[in-house]
């Protein structure tokens, strides 16, 4: 069954949105600490810049993405990747009218830019992928054509490039050796 020209751009917007997401969270996972820092100098409230509120801000965006690539779950994931985008726009917006210097360690990079204008755009992205992904849903396409196998490999495709792209300064090496370096 062949897709229509909607259905595989939901399916790459899902694709790339739930790569984002799931490389997001599973960044603050492993490292909390930055996120929690840039928390505390926008003078967030102290319970929600802890280590485990970070980490439970992670496993929604997990959840988020995931829910993206599943038929049942698309509907849902749509609104909370739409919630996720507002949060990220909003703490942008905070970042930006605060002046924050701490970076917020985004994509597991401690180097990563402080909350401002970039999360501003990205977060206003995630609100639009969701809302396109309930609105393909509200459209009627076809159940299950933009997800499943489809989903899944295309969200596998995303994550790769995106892990490649992030982490480029230990994968170029690994990509191309040196000259005059043997295996």
């Amino acid at each position: 069954m062949a897709l229509s020209s909607h259905e595989v751009l939901l399916l790459a917007v899902n694709s790339v949105v739930a790569a984002s997401l799931v490389h997001a969270g599973l960044s603050k996972l492993a490292v909390p600490g930055p996120l929690r820092q840039a928390l505390a100098e926008l003078r967030v409230p102290a319970p929600a810049t802890t280590v485990t509120a970070v980490r439970a801000y992670a496993v929604a965006e997990c959840l988020a993405g995931l829910a993206l690539l599943a038929d049942p779950t698309r509907a849902a994931g749509g609104v909370l990747v739409a919630i996720v985008g507002l949060a990220v726009a909003a703490l942008g917006v905070l970042g930006t009218v605060r002046g924050s210097v701490t970076p917020c360690g985004c994509f597991g990079n401690r180097d990563s830019r402080p909350l401002g204008l970039t999360n501003v755009a990205i977060g206003l992205g995630f609100a639009v992928a969701g809302a396109l992904s309930l609105a393909g849903g509200a459209a009627g396409l076809t159940p299950g054509a933009p997800v499943g196998a489809p989903a899944l490999l295309g969200g596998a495709g995303a994550m790769l490039l995106l892990c490649l792209y992030v982490s480029r300064g230990w994968a170029r090496p690994l990509i191309r050796p040196r000259r005059g370096t043997s295996l």
